[in-house]
């Protein structure tokens, strides 16, 4: 019977799909979220430009200027290695 006890103390159980999404989620990064936006407002200039009342130019060149500025944010404003 003790046996049986320690069999089932020893095992772990796999974490939930909640759990994993919660780890990975803490996970994330300045340079991630800086990543992730990028395209996005890369892509928003481009939507503005197309369906807005705006040129596709000057959309496209708003969410390159927007791109531009997470990037310099990236590198100068808060730069690798700095704690």
């Amino acid at each position: 019977m003790s046996v049986e006890r320690e069999e089932n103390e020893s095992r772990v159980e796999a974490p939930t799909l909640t759990t994993r999404v919660r780890t990975a989620a803490a996970s994330v990064g300045v340079y991630d979220l800086v990543l992730a936006v990028i395209p996005l407002v890369l892509t928003g200039g481009a939507l503005v430009g197309t369906t807005g009342h705006v040129s596709f130019t000057a959309g496209t060149a708003g969410g390159s200027l927007a791109g531009a500025v997470l990037v310099w944010y990236a590198v100068f404003g808060i730069p690798p290695g700095y704690s």
